[in-house]
């Protein structure tokens, strides 16, 4: 890929203008919803419900980055459906530390989507808190 083109432009080079578009569409409704759906999980009624929509909103996003070779993102998008596939086969609320550990991942997403925005040319370094994924993910 082009150095001189942000990440957009570097996207736009290689793909369809319109792929591109509806990928940062979805992009930028995934980072805004994914707050309040974490935050839900908190709620034991209603925890199967969010965690599976959560897993599924992860799933999509790893697919939709790995058609347009989004590394980064298909790797964290891994990390998460593993912690949230183990997730969804207990019963909620969620435990204080997956909770933050979720949180920690949408800002990163956040970063990601300002980088985007600001068609920077390379996406922002990982915060190295993610790597330590919860250990307890039920109260």
């Amino acid at each position: 890929m082009n150095k001189n083109l942000g990440l957009l432009g570097q996207l736009e080079l290689e793909f369809d203008f319109d792929i591109v578009d509806d990928f940062m569409t979805h992009f930028n409704i995934f980072c805004d919803s994914l707050e309040p759906v974490i935050i839900a999980l908190e709620d034991e009624v209603k925890y199967s419900e969010k965690i599976n929509e959560l897993f599924r909103m992860f799933h999509n996003m790893k697919s939709a980055s790995g058609f347009l070779k989004i590394n980064q993102f298909v790797n964290i998008c891994k990390i998460v459906e593993d912690v949230l596939d183990e997730a969804r086969a207990m019963s909620g609320p969620a435990s204080d530390e997956l909770i933050d550990w979720l949180l920690l991942i949408t800002d990163q997403f956040i970063v990601y989507k300002i980088d985007f925005n600001e068609n920077n040319s390379y996406l922002s370094a990982l915060n190295p808190k993610i790597i330590k994924i919860p250990e307890r993910l039920n109260k």
